[in-house]
């Protein structure tokens, strides 16, 4: 009997160690995006400890970082909206990058060089960040909600999805059967809207 006891409490005691091991929180959505980038002189040279202002052009809110030794920084958990960059530096004049604009899951780069000047040397870049993202092998896009309005024939969420990279109706033949995204499962889809699971 004494067996069959400490099988039993042994076989609990596993399954309770798998059910709690397995139910660790896993974060695959987050609704923030960042921003990172290496502060550099006219020669190529980085700039360590360079003073970065990281601006919301939506709310008027700003985050301030320095830059390490190595010239890079990273700002990371900025809400999707639109942003200015002001890098300022010892000996240098003041850069502004504008507008840039952050987007769920994505980590945009903005390397900026810094001209030698006074701080009083104001340089604006009013630029946006190329479309083609260098630090990430990922496809997404965001699409605000005037495009939508503006797109004739789009009456459900699949036409929408369907105009995203890597999205293609599945083959099931019936209506409403979906769509999958560079060859997933069809229920390995997840919907957002403004930045929040649906």
């Amino acid at each position: 009997m004494k067996g069959k006891e400490m099988f039993r409490v042994g076989s609990l005691t596993l399954c309770l160690a798998l059910i709690l091991g397995g139910s660790a929180a896993v974060y695959g959505q987050t609704v923030y995006g960042s921003l990172a980038g290496t502060v550099f002189d006219p020669s190529g040279a980085v700039i360590p400890q360079a003073s970065v202002t990281i601006r919301s052009l939506d709310t008027g809110q700003a985050r301030e970082i320095k830059a390490d030794d190595t010239g890079f920084w990273r700002m990371p958990s900025l809400p999707p909206g639109r942003y200015a960059v002001d890098v300022v530096a010892p000996n240098f004049g003041k850069l502004t990058r504008a507008p840039i604009v952050v987007e769920p899951t994505v980590e945009r780069t903005v390397d900026v060089t810094l001209r030698p000047g006074a701080v009083t040397e104001v340089v604006s870049v009013t630029a946006e960040a190329p479309l083609i993202e260098q630090t990430k092998a990922q496809l997404s896009r965001g699409v605000d909600s005037q495009t939508i309005m503006m797109l004739p024939g789009l009456n459900s969420l699949t036409g929408l999805a369907l105009l995203q990279p890597g999205a293609a109706p599945n083959d099931l033949g019936r209506p409403g059967s979906g769509f999958v995204v560079n060859g997933g499962r069809t229920r390995s889809n997840n919907f957002m809207i403004d930045g929040a699971n649906n």
